[in-house]
């Protein structure tokens, strides 16, 4: 047994600095994980539950704007408002139903939140999108809207066409450009913008997208629809990928007539190519070193999740510590940071964020976890959440935390815990402080106002980057067909994809301190 692991970590430290999980190795980690329907499932006895930290997706929605081939217009989407982008009523309810899950969690099953929406405990805030804040006001509706709600307490029953029983719940938001902890994409940070032109050099990205399966894909969908590579390509495919969600589940009548060329292998590879384009967006490298062209090297696998997910873990720590170091000194009389005027903290209970599929995306990045959780890589499904549990050991004071994923509207809570990085796989619970240095290793520095405008060449400049080229096309077989835009008058060719739906390899990363989590599966 010895002799065996001794192999393993020869050939582990000959290898990679970060270790490539195969898709077998990931389903045989999620095996091992525990369903929590009920809160109290695993909590050890003297653990008392102090902190929640829910960070959420929206639900379904409409697109967010037309994608090329598209045969439907923006007046084609009425729901939410109208529009472009807005919640669906399927998304509400989806939403509605995640309220319902959480308030059996920490309602009725420990106590730990009111029966009753209580102000002090609750604090929500949204990105400043319709979609997001909607799905908070869907989400508490789940939670607060029931028969314990108080008839003139907490809604105006005496007035007429009020629904019943209806709490309204506030949801804070702020402005997009500067919301670094909940919408990565919208915010304005030259420095993220000079790392992405800067992963576009990376060998990894060139050579994901100059593979032949990938160019096939691509062409294939550029001949299908009519359009050219500055309207698909690497970067934007997932216009197509989420346009055809959409629409599929809008317009199921409609949808194979609109689009017979979409079949389900294609779906396939769109979503395999997209997938693997926002791993490369969250800073997911096999080795992220590279070369800036200013004399010195850039670690993409540093920097973008920096970036990304930075604000939001530290905003998480932040909370977490002032209210643990508020119940410290309230319940076992220790001297912290805590003082009485912390009326926000000595109260706080519950802290959401209602977020977009990048906010998971960047916090499970952060945590090391993403390649386990999001096991095809990429983002994860409407109205999917992450929460964090923050503990206090009543006997010793240990604080520890516990993290759960819950996949989407038809899943329960699983705990994921063991797949963040320096946590133990055999442990539900892990030390705050492996929490801590995370947020610490991924602090933005100076704050993201100062990192944001920190450009990688010279700090003080303010111009842009040029835009990376169009990928250049590969030259696969091919076989000849009309476009569908040249009224049966001229041909172009298409490549011909082979009806195999093996996946390409997806490049992801873990720490070094994760191999010890496979060791356990091999012995």
């Amino acid at each position: 047994r010895m002799t065996r692991i001794a192999l393993v970590l020869l050939l582990a430290s000959s290898a990679l600095a970060f270790y490539i999980p195969s898709q077998e190795e990931k389903e045989v980690a999620w095996s091992k994980l525990d369903v929590v329907k009920d809160f109290n499932d695993g909590v050890p006895a003297g653990y008392e539950l102090v902190f929640v930290s829910p960070i959420w997706r929206h639900g379904d929605r409409g697109p967010t704007e037309p994608f090329a081939g598209d045969v439907l217009t923006e007046d084609d989407w009425t729901f939410g408002g109208g529009g472009y982008g807005e919640l669906s009523p399927i998304g509400m309810g989806q939403h509605f139903n995640l309220g319902k899950k959480l308030y059996e969690r920490y309602a009725e099953n420990n106590q730990f939140l009111n029966a009753r929406y209580k102000a002090k405990e609750i604090y929500a805030r949204s990105t400043d999108k319709n979609r997001t804040l909607i799905s908070a006001m869907s989400n508490f509706a789940g939670m607060y809207s029931r028969a314990t709600a108080e008839n003139g307490t907490d809604y105006p029953g005496d007035v007429d066409g009020w629904p019943q029983t209806y709490v309204p719940i506030p949801i804070h938001t702020s402005n997009i450009r500067t919301d670094f902890s909940g919408a990565q994409d919208d915010v304005y940070c030259p420095r993220q913008d000079d790392l992405w032109d800067l992963a576009h050099q990376h060998p990894e990205y060139t050579h994901f997208d100059s593979m032949p399966r990938t160019q096939q894909t691509l062409q294939y969908l550029r001949d299908s629809t009519g359009s050219n590579a500055d309207q698909i390509n690497f970067d934007n495919v997932y216009l197509i990928r989420g346009g055809m969600l959409c629409e599929s589940i809008h317009f199921p009548d409609n949808f194979t007539e609109w689009y017979p060329w979409y079949t389900a292998d294609v779906k396939q590879r769109v979503e395999e190519i997209d997938d693997q384009n926002i791993d490369f967006q969250d800073g997911i490298f096999a080795s992220g070193n590279i070369a800036t062209g200013y004399g010195y090297d850039v670690d993409l696998t540093l920097e973008i999740p920096m970036i990304r997910g930075g604000a939001t873990i530290n905003e998480v720590l932040d909370n977490a510590l002032g209210v643990l170091d508020c119940w410290a000194t309230n319940n076992r009389g220790e001297h912290t940071r805590c003082t009485d005027a912390d009326h926000f903290l000595n109260n706080l209970k519950y802290y959401v964020i209602s977020g977009h599929d990048t906010t998971i995306s960047a916090y499970l990045t952060v945590l090391e976890a993403k390649p386990y959780v999001l096991t095809s890589g990429g983002y994860p499904s409407y109205s999917a959440a992450i929460v964090t549990e923050f503990f206090i050991d009543r006997d010793s004071g240990d604080r520890k935390f516990r993290l759960l994923f819950h996949d989407d509207d038809s899943t329960d809570f699983r705990v994921i815990t063991p797949f963040v990085s320096g946590c133990e796989m055999s442990m539900n619970f892990c030390s705050l402080e492996h929490f801590q240095a995370l947020a610490a290793k991924y602090a933005p520095r100076g704050g993201m106002d100062q990192l944001c405008n920190q450009r990688l060449g010279d700090p003080t400049t303010t111009t842009t980057k040029a835009p990376p080229p169009p990928p250049v096309s590969s030259s696969p077989s091919t076989t000849t067909t009309k476009k569908p835009d040249d009224n049966g008058q001229t041909t172009t060719t298409v490549p011909i994809i082979p009806t195999t739906t093996s996946s390409s390899p997806l490049l992801s990363f873990l720490s070094a301190t994760s191999i010890v989590f496979f060791l356990n599966l091999l012995f």
